[in-house]
């Protein structure tokens, strides 16, 4: 049995190659990535793959298009062959605004008056929070040894990050009142990809603490209580959790190639969503839950659907 005879499967995108979806706060646009038009712009797009239109020039590579919470703007990373700088731009179109270079990865606040930056100078790794109407930046963090994207609390006063200190690495909080930096993980591999519950008590993330692969784990942010939610001999990434907190969704190597899967938040009932042959990933939650876009090879290119869980 494939997906498509188990949920409500549409592609939205058949033109060149399209990657990362981002679900406006409203749910009723996409704005991903396209290099349809010979080079990688931002696009957008109705949810429902309609009016399609590239928001950003056709003179530079850009990646990780993200919504601002109000939805107003969206900010992306701009490569260049000197460096990698974070770049705003309306989302109904407008001139793009270059605030901050060296940014490899970044994350919006949720209330979208700042965001907080990963940034890499010198071959070290910094975090830095910025406002985004004054453009002013303050350093967070230093010496920071992963740049994937930093992952905001729900109630915007922390930022959770994977580092390494003392040859130990693990996922990181920083008070934004005291700038204190706090550990909640240990591990002799890495910890990675921090992701919030919707209460903030808990932070799921990937890990190769257990050997060879990366499963999916959480950690108690209180209590600094370590646990297991995958145990496949495959990787399991990138967890993201559902609006409502009760799901938890990842990407996993289980099936010998790329699937989406799906599961409770303790680990439980864990179900694959994509029953394809092909390589699916880039999962994103729609803002209300029920649905997710995801990115799939199916037709041979990278294109971009949603499932109707």
């Amino acid at each position: 049995m494939t997906d498509k005879e188990i949920y409500e499967i549409i592609q939205l995108t058949k033109e060149g190659e399209n990657v990362r979806p981002s679900w406006s706060p409203d749910g009723k646009k996409i704005a991903f990535m396209s290099n349809r038009a010979g080079s990688w712009g931002v696009w957008l797009m109705d949810s429902d793959g309609r009016n399609q239109k590239r928001l950003t020039g056709e003179d530079s590579r850009v990646e990780n298009p993200k919504f601002s919470p109000d939805g107003k703007k969206i900010g992306f990373i701009k490569v260049t062959e000197k460096t990698s700088s974070l770049c705003l731009i309306n989302a109904d179109e407008g001139e793009e605004l270059k605030v901050l270079d060296a940014c490899m990865a970044f994350s919006w606040s949720p209330r979208g008056d700042k965001i907080t930056c990963s940034v890499l100078t010198d071959d070290t790794g910094h975090l830095y929070l910025l406002d985004v109407k004054s453009l002013e930046k303050v350093k967070l963090v230093s010496d920071t040894f992963w740049y994937d994207v930093p992952a905001w609390s729900p109630g915007g006063n922390k930022i959770a990050f994977s580092s390494k200190k003392e040859d130990k690495q693990g996922i990181f909080i920083v008070d934004l009142e005291s700038l204190e930096v706090e550990r909640l993980t240990e591990s002799d591999r890495v910890d990675d990809s921090p992701a919030w519950s919707p209460e903030g008590d808990k932070i799921a993330f990937s890990s190769l603490r257990a050997g060879y692969y990366w499963n999916v784990w959480s950690v108690d942010v209180l209590s600094k209580e370590v646990k297991r939610l995958t145990e496949t001999p495959a990787d399991d990434m990138e967890p993201l959790w559902s609006p409502d907190g009760e799901k938890i969704i990842f990407k996993s190597m289980r099936e010998g190639n790329w699937d989406v899967v799906l599961m409770n938040a303790d680990g439980s009932g864990q179900t694959l969503l994509t029953v394809h042959p092909a390589d699916d990933w880039d999962p994103a939650w729609h803002p209300q839950g029920g649905k997710i876009a995801f990115v799939s090879l199916r037709t041979g290119e990278p294109e971009i659907y949603t499932l109707l869980l």
